[in-house]
């Protein structure tokens, strides 16, 4: 090990210079791998202060390696070489970014290590050196990720674990000539395309933020929504579930997009601009990845006809579930009635690993076979209701025992109020309730501070998770705070 300085509680060291020949020519005799980690790691250096460390000090670890005929050299790159592409800035290609694409670091700090990874490539063609540059990402002090105001931290956290395991396979892997890959763990929110280090280097992390940020969250159940900018179809994609998880998410008014490990499933998808739209659609339906969707009735904000001839043109294997009317509707519309299912009210069918149940609602006369959905999987249980009045017929859901409870508030046109959404909480005795159906074609007023208020009277055991279009929460909820 060559640093500048010793350490009391480090092996043995070389002390000396990376950027002293006559220190690296005693640092690399005999050597068959060198890990290049020295440098000034500030983004905030001038380019004076990195001009040493990291310029001379990569060229001459370079040359040395070359002399002593060193097998391969990993350098430590930085995502800070592709820093001013990320989507915190808005900027970049609007999907995940590649390591072949341009570099746009940030600073001197960035520019100082595009450099060493062009000269790792020029000692790789002219000298048949094998180099391996790593942009790592967020490394922390911590074995944890510092989350508080810092959403950089959710999409390029490198877990130590990860950490140890990308540079053992930096070391091990077949590489001829120059390799440039993203070193992150397989962060739900990452805006890096991982594919690179796992075919050139075999690299599989198994670390993700995601984990750790709904963990500290549970008492708002919900984490913060994402806050960058890669388009709401890449980031579903990204959704990668521990085996028996879900991710849910808020597509706003009530649907809900829901990804377990293999199968991608909506619900009342509501993507179509309309003029009277409160808020805008979360994506274009063709863009929204799905194996299913069910839909619960055939109004326009449930059944959206643009919005799924859209995503059914778009993916031809895409199936859909609803009651009679749904479905006909469906047909309609063109949609091939061998991808469709009709489901009444006890009926159930399978969606990949989620079985559904078709629950009875009652909602308005011109939609007599409105219903709601019960999806469960081993490790999970989610009643989704429907647009549906406070009535006796959802009651038989309560002896499913769901975990979720995702319910109206609106209190129009054939929908509970918030007291009413309220009270079925209590008489479901659910852990978890979502309230929906607010806020896009409806002023949100004064809806959420009475339902949570009228939910703590009546069912001060179950807690409420606020999911805002955007919104990620992971299947099954965290337990108790």
């Amino acid at each position: 090990m060559l640093d500048r300085a010793a350490a009391a509680d480090l092996p043995p060291l070389l002390v000396g210079d990376v950027a002293d020949p006559t220190v690296l020519d005693a640092a690399l005799a005999g050597v068959d791998t060198v890990v290049h980690l020295a440098g000034n790691p500030s983004p905030k250096a001038t380019y004076a202060e990195v001009r040493s460390p990291n310029l001379d000090g990569t060229a001459e670890l370079l040359a040395a390696a070359v002399r002593h005929r060193v097998r391969r050299v990993v350098l430590a790159s930085s995502n800070r070489v592709v820093e001013a592409a990320s989507p915190l800035r808005g900027a970049g290609p609007g999907r995940p970014l590649r390591p072949d694409d341009p570099v746009a670091p940030d600073s001197p700090y960035g520019a100082s290590k595009a450099f060493g990874e062009a000269l790792a490539s020029y000692h790789a063609h002219a000298h048949h050196l094998s180099t391996v540059s790593l942009r790592l990402g967020s490394v922390d002090a911590g074995p944890e990720p510092a989350f508080d105001d810092k959403p950089r931290a959710w999409a390029l956290w490198l877990s130590r674990r990860d950490l140890a395991g990308l540079v053992r396979a930096a070391i091990e892997a077949e590489v001829a000539g120059h390799a440039v890959v993203f070193g992150s763990s397989a962060n739900t929110r990452r805006w890096w395309d991982l594919s690179a280090a796992a075919d050139v280097l075999g690299y599989t992390p198994v670390d993700d933020s995601e984990r750790l940020l709904h963990d500290r969250h549970t008492a708002a159940l919900v984490p913060p929504a994402v806050p960058y900018r890669l388009p709401w179809g890449e980031r579903l994609r990204l959704l990668r579930p521990d085996a028996g998880r879900a991710f849910l998410v808020a597509l706003g008014q009530s649907g809900f997009w829901l990804g377990t490990g293999t199968t991608r499933l909506a619900i009342d998808p509501f993507l179509t601009d309309y003029p009277d739209r409160l808020q805008p659609p979360l994506l274009e339906a063709a863009d929204l990845p799905v194996d299913h969707v069910l839909v619960t009735h055939t109004h326009r904000d449930h059944l959206d006809a643009p919005a799924l001839r859209d995503l059914t043109a778009a993916d031809p294997a895409v199936r859909l579930v609803g009651p009679p009317t749904v479905t006909a509707r469906l047909a309609e519309l063109g949609i091939d009635p061998a991808r469709l299912t009709t489901l009444l009210p006890g009926q159930r069918t399978s969606c990949g690993d989620v079985e559904v149940l078709a629950v009875p609602a009652r909602h308005r006369p011109t939609t007599p076979d409105a219903q709601g959905y019960l999806l469960t999987t081993a490790a999970w249980r989610l009643f989704h209701t429907g647009d549906t009045e406070l009535d006796p017929c959802l009651d038989d859901a309560g002896r499913h025992r769901p975990g979720v409870l995702v319910v109206p508030i609106n209190g129009r046109k054939g929908n509970m109020t918030a007291e009413q959404a309220a009270d079925l909480t209590a008489r479901l005795g659910v852990p978890v309730v979502v309230p929906m159906h607010y806020g896009c074609l409806q002023p949100v007023d004064d809806l959420l501070d009475r339902f949570l208020a009228a939910r703590a009277a009546v069912a001060p055991s179950s807690r409420v998770a606020l999911m805002d279009p955007g919104s990620i929460a992971r299947l099954p909820f965290p337990g108790p705070a």
